[in-house]
């Protein structure tokens, strides 16, 4: 019997790798190892172990790497925990692969420590840029330490090639994002405001907002020029904030999100953490979503929403027509909006085409790891 491991560090790539997890364990001869660690076992972000727990996941080990503070020393603190605790436990549960996804901090150390057990590593997500990120240069070293590689685009997959990875371990599948639309019975608007807790209002605005991790100055700079111009929007809109990533300098993004809450309170709603159902439900109902969040960029238009995507954290990643692109300024991110409010652009948007898969990308990586498990051999580089 062949053993995956699958390794999750936040709500937002357990949101991505849950039907993946699901579709794995429908495959004969296939045991599968879920693995909680990072911001999921972090009272701050929520605790969101309990809610895999909850969707009927058995969690075979939680591996708390101290997730605490958000400057460079405290992340350069937690890869070595997770590097350290991440290879005793490969040294007492060796799988024959190790499933990743995306391009977090706490995954590049794991993806280090099965490196230095010869553990081949199946990546999800790889070929992207995110200028505005160290994700950007993370998510690329992990496409060098993975053997398996899953795109969500056919330019992100020529892209892996293009970084010495070989044709027949490069796949594109789409996002598994879409996966959680296609097969999740969303919740009506009234299930929806009973989950909240909050009534939506007459117009709304899902806001998912990180850190700008490559520049603190950046990321204050923009943070509050983003809720500033949130303020400045008419008493008939209603905000519901996600908060950040235990990313570097994320403090910075808690504050000013709290004093927006302070100042708006009868019409901003914070939450920690929503799910994958109450997030993309809450997506469904409203009239826009905004920040800089993947979500946007990939979710969001699938289900044929606007958004507005402010500052450089996105920048260079693939959009469809759906987002409209603004600089950190105030300005520019009050001119988005009311394009994004605009009838011109609501009318068109129902005709618009989205870029990231069909809904079906667990299928297709799961099919292809159970073809691949028994064929992995030396990895050599390729030149084009």
């Amino acid at each position: 019997m062949k053993t995956v491991c699958v390794v999750t560090g936040t709500r937002a790539d357990y949101g991505l790798l849950y039907w993946p997890i699901v579709e794995l364990n429908k495959i004969q001869n296939l045991k599968v190892n879920l693995v909680a660690t990072g911001s999921h076992l972090s009272h701050k972000h929520g605790h969101t172990v309990d809610a895999i727990k909850q969707n009927g996941l058995s969690v075979d080990a939680e591996i708390d790497i101290g997730i605490s503070g958000d400057r460079p020393d405290d992340i350069a603190r937690v890869m070595g925990t997770a590097l350290n605790k991440f290879s005793v436990y490969f040294s007492k549960n060796r799988p024959d692969l190790l499933l990743i996804l995306g391009d977090r901090y706490e995954v590049f150390a794991v993806t280090q420590a099965a490196l230095l057990h010869n553990i081949p590593v199946a990546h999800i997500h790889g070929g992207e840029i995110t200028e505005g990120a160290i994700d950007d240069s993370i998510r690329h070293a992990i496409t060098k330490l993975s053997y398996l590689h899953f795109a969500s685009t056919e330019t992100y997959k020529k892209r892996i090639i293009q970084m010495g990875e070989s044709p027949e371990r490069v796949f594109c599948t789409g996002a598994p994002g879409l996966d959680n639309i296609k097969k999740l019975t969303l919740l009506s608007r009234e299930q929806l405001e009973k989950e909240l807790g909050h009534r939506l209002g007459k117009k709304n605005i899902l806001v998912t907002f990180h850190p700008v991790t490559t520049s603190e100055e950046q990321t204050i700079v923009e943070t509050n020029n983003f809720f500033n111009a949130l303020s400045s929007l008419p008493i008939d809109v209603s905000f519901f904030v996600t908060m950040p990533n235990s990313d570097t300098f994320s403090d910075n993004v808690f504050k000013v999100i709290q004093e927006f809450k302070n100042k708006n309170s009868e019409r901003v709603h914070l939450f920690t953490s929503l799910g994958q159902l109450k997030y993309l439900s809450l997506m469904k109902e409203v009239d826009i979503v905004a920040g800089n969040s993947s979500s946007g960029i990939i979710e969001a238009p699938f289900l044929g929403k606007g958004v507005l995507n402010v500052g450089s954290r996105q920048a260079g990643r693939l959009t469809s027509e759906h987002v409209i692109h603004v600089e950190g300024s105030f300005d520019s991110i009050n001119a988005g909006l009311a394009i994004l409010f605009s009838n011109d652009f609501k009318c068109k948007l129902s005709s618009l085409d989205t870029i990231y898969g069909d809904g079906n990308a667990s299928q297709k990586i799961v099919s292809i790891v159970a073809q691949m498990i028994n064929k992995i051999s030396l990895k050599k580089f390729y030149d084009l």
